[in-house]
C-alpha cells in the first residue's frame, strides 16, 4: 500500500491486483516485481502469471521475485512454485540472482 501511495503520480507504474492472470495489463514493462505472488498458488495459477509476465515484458526486462519460504497449503508449495515460474519463463528470462534468508527468497530474472 505504501508503494502505491508513493508511486501514485508516476504514470509509468502500475500495480496489479489479484488475480493477476486474468488482468488485462496494458503496455510493456522493463521491471516487473512479483512480491509474494507465487505463494499459495496452484500450478495453473502460476503458469497463468508466467504467461501474463511474458506478455507484458519489454524486450529487455528484469523480473523480481520475492517469496515466503515457509509451509504453504496448496500443492505448488514455496520453492516448487518459484521453480515452476522460472521454468515457464526460461525461453525469455534467465535467473541472474538468487538469495535465501530464513523466511524468504529473492530471485532476479533478466532477459536472455
Amino acid at each position: 500500500m505504501a508503494a502505491q501511495i508513493h508511486c501514485a503520480a508516476l504514470h509509468n507504474v502500475q500495480f496489479a491486483p489479484d488475480p493477476m492472470p486474468h488482468l488485462a495489463l496494458a503496455g510493456s514493462f522493463d521491471l516487473i516485481a512479483l512480491l509474494h505472488r507465487l505463494n499459495d498458488r496452484s500450478d495453473r495459477e502460476i503458469l497463468g502469471i508466467a504467461r501474463t509476465v511474458l506478455r507484458v515484458a519489454a524486450p529487455i526486462t528484469t523480473v523480481l521475485l520475492v517469496n515466503h519460504t515457509g509451509r504453504l497449503d496448496r500443492a505448488s508449495g514455496n520453492d516448487r512454485a518459484v521453480g515452476l515460474f522460472i521454468e515457464a519463463t526460461a525461453d525469455r528470462l534467465r535467473r541472474s540472482l538468487h538469495r535465501r534468508a530464513s523466511h524468504y527468497r529473492i530471485d532476479v530474472l533478466q532477459s536472455r
